[in-house]
Formats: C-alpha cells, structure tokens, sequence
C-alpha cells in the first residue's frame, strides 16, 4: 500500500470530521 494513498484517504476523512464537528 502506498503512503500517499492512505494520506489522502486519510485528509478527506479529516475534513469530513471538520464538517460534521462544526
């Protein structure tokens, strides 16, 4: 598995974390 590929997955599940705290 690729280290980017997780980061990425990783960034959007942050933002949609970000989202829904707000």
């Amino acid at each position: 598995m690729h280290k980017t590929s997780t980061n990425i997955a990783y960034n959007r599940l942050f933002i949609i974390y970000f989202i829904v705290i707000h």
